[in-house]
């Protein structure tokens, strides 16, 4: 995604311009407490969301303008899915109405664990904007994930689980398997 910096009428120190994704980590190396050929696997989404961002305070023309329109459209769709899957239940979670929620979706709606830092400012000239950060943090707090260890075996390594897997099942069937006497039979 490209960024550009800009300046505006708006002197406030808590300017966020720009809304960035850092794109995905690349798999992590081998933990130590896992066995050899077992990897662990793992992504980090990092976003800089900036506030939303209203011409009047900024005093933005032209192509900043443009700009801050498509960060207020992008901040609203993630409103938007944020909204949906804090519902829970099976209802339909549109995340393709914003590159941002389609780069997010997997950690959004699956395997992850989510964070959400938003910043507020005690100032009454962006009250508004403060009060929507705020229901934004608590709809944001009602998102529920299931986050477990994604382990990745090479060819070894899941022969040996399977195997592990067999002989249990045999330890449970109290060695009678027709599976494993067929199988057996042909190795």
């Amino acid at each position: 995604m490209s960024q550009s910096i800009g300046s505006d009428d708006d002197d406030n120190d808590n300017d966020n311009d720009s809304e960035e994704a850092v794109p995905p980590l690349p798999p992590t190396a081998t933990a130590a407490n896992t066995e050899p050929d077992h990897v662990l696997v793992s992504t980090l989404n990092l976003v800089d969301l900036a506030g939303s961002e209203s011409v009047r305070l900024t005093g933005a023309s032209g192509e900043r303008q443009k700009e801050g329109g498509k960060i207020n459209q992008s901040l609203l769709t993630l409103s938007r899915v944020i909204s949906s899957l804090g519902k829970g239940g099976d209802n339909h979670v549109n995340y393709r109405d914003s590159k941002l929620t389609r780069i997010l979706q997997p950690s959004l709606s699956g395997n992850a664990k989510m964070a959400v830092i938003c910043c507020a400012t005690p100032s009454e000239l962006y009250l508004e904007e403060t009060r929507s950060t705020l229901q934004f943090a608590t709809r944001a707090k009602l998102v529920k994930t299931r986050a477990k260890v994604n382990e990745v075996l090479d060819d070894r390594a899941l022969i040996k689980k399977l195997q592990r897997e067999l002989n249990e099942a045999k330890k449970l069937a109290g060695g009678e398997c027709s599976f494993c006497a067929v199988h057996t039979q042909f190795t």
